[in-house]
């Protein structure tokens, strides 16, 4: 038998204390006078008897006891013990296997003790509370365990700032939009089948408000600054995010006071045998947002990032933070950009004009060996715009051509293939699979692969992924979402 957990051997030790004799029989002695056996009647704690009765399921080990002390039924048995005698120390002792015959009394029922709790049902109801009030105060909880970083879901973007700027900023968000749900009215419901398991339900900072943060006026202006500095004046990505990253979320902590509510919904549970931090988040803390920073810089025209950089440009010339000559660079920059932000006029393999427009790569800062690039373009007439990863030598670039009929993507690559070359193809809408192991073939000039996802109408609101592999399904040539 398993060895019985510290707590449940505690309460067994205590529950076998108050064991009594009740009676016993005349010893009958062996010949040589060294051994004995006896008949030994017992009142004891039946286990199981004492578990039922009791109306707590979960007991403190101090409840335990207590609720042991109260308890008066007992149960009788009498056993044939045997003894024999120590001549080293002059006393009889009982054999080991009627030993063990008055211990199973107590261990075969161990099972029906449940294991003591750290904390009571109503103090875990208290914990949670507290939990709350803690990161409404300080985005922290010494009694809580839950992931910051699940929460910073309006800069998803490889290089946002992790320093402590970017911490303190995040903090002030998390604990603003705690302080909000709190300030509200909700309910903290308790689980039918398990009293440390909770929902809150309430209201939480209505996510499209928040998100028509990123329109004001002064946010776009900061923000544009920063690309500025990445842009034309030489500063790092990752020193630029160490700034962007706190604008985001000091300006979303400071628009949260005022926003309107919307649904608010999570579930958190107390480990109720652990020590330390033992309040567990079991959904994020912070809803799903409408759009973030990415949606943000990205689902827009050309035309309408141009202008956000020129309001970014004079407020900079105007404040003296950049020369007359580094002011007319970036116009004339701008000026060559927009020119450019036509589609280029390229054909699909097909023969489909290509649709996207402003194709632009960047090797996120995590890749020091260039072995990775993100490839971008900007939103089309139509409204759409793509992401592809490549790695650099392979894939050249993207294209698509989209229409009521489907979506068309030609994958332009660096080193030709051999002619016929086959390729397997999925698609997903929205995360979920749509196409599996679909077939397509290289075109004649060995460097062009189109694969097609065919559509009730033109794709609208939603996401469509591509992947091409190599015929084995092992190697990933081109990944692409539009």
């Amino acid at each position: 038998m398993a060895s019985p957990d510290n707590d449940v051997k505690d309460v067994l030790m205590y529950a076998l204390s108050k064991t009594e004799i009740t009676s016993y029989g005349e010893p009958e002695f062996s010949e040589d006078m060294t051994t004995a056996e006896m008949d030994v009647t017992f009142a004891y704690i039946k286990l199981s008897d004492f578990s039922e009765s009791t109306e707590q399921k979960y007991l403190r080990i101090d409840e335990y006891y207590q609720e042991l002390d109260n308890y008066n039924e007992r149960e009788e048995k009498t056993l044939n013990l045997r003894y024999c005698y120590n001549e080293e120390e002059e006393r009889w002792q009982l054999k080991q296997n009627s030993a063990v015959r008055f211990e199973n009394l107590f261990l075969d029922e161990i099972r029906s003790i449940n294991k003591p709790v750290l904390y009571s049902p109503s103090e875990a109801n208290e914990m949670v509370l507290d939990a709350l009030r803690d990161i409404s105060q300080t985005a922290n909880s010494d009694i809580a365990e839950f992931y910051k970083a699940n929460c910073r879901k309006y800069d998803p973007v490889v290089d946002h700032g992790i320093g402590y700027n970017t911490q303190k900023a995040v903090d002030s968000f998390i604990s603003s939009y705690m302080s909000y749900v709190l300030s509200h009215d909700y309910q903290l419901i308790i689980d039918e089948e398990n009293p440390y398991q909770f929902t809150l339900i309430g209201s939480a900072p209505f996510s499209e408000e928040l998100y028509l943060v990123f329109s004001y006026e002064d946010f776009t202006i900061s923000y544009y600054v920063r690309n500025i500095k990445c842009s034309f004046l030489g500063e790092s990505v990752q020193s630029i995010w160490e700034e962007k990253s706190p604008l985001i979320y000091n300006s979303l902590a400071k628009a949260i006071p005022t926003c309107s509510p919307e649904h608010y919904e999570i579930v958190i549970s107390v480990d109720p045998y652990r020590e330390t931090a033992p309040v567990f988040f079991s959904t994020d803390l912070v809803n799903d947002p409408v759009g973030d920073i990415y949606t943000y810089e990205h689902d827009i025209t050309p035309e309408e990032e141009i202008s956000r950089y020129l309001v970014a440009a004079s407020y900079m010339y105007s404040n003296g933070q950049i020369s007359d000559n580094t002011y007319n660079f970036i116009i004339e920059t701008l000026e060559n950009y927009r020119e450019q932000q036509t589609n280029d006029g390229s054909k699909l393999p097909s023969g489909y004009p290509n649709q996207a427009v402003g194709v632009y790569e960047q090797v996120p800062s995590f890749c020091t060996d260039g072995s990775l690039a993100y490839g971008y373009s900007k939103k089309d007439s139509n409204g759409y715009y793509m992401f592809y990863s490549k790695t650099p030598g392979i894939l050249k670039t993207v294209g698509y051509y989209i229409d009521n009929d489907g979506i068309r993507l030609a994958n332009y690559f660096e080193t030709p293939f051999i002619r016929n070359t086959t390729f397997l193809v999925d698609w997903y809408v929205d995360g979920e699979q749509v196409i599996d192991s679909g077939v397509a073939t290289v075109t004649e000039s060995r460097l062009e692969v189109e694969t097609y996802l065919p559509t009730n109408g033109l794709p609208m609101g939603k996401k469509y992924e591509m992947r091409l592999w190599d015929e084995t399904h092992s190697i990933i040539y081109s990944y692409v979402i539009i």
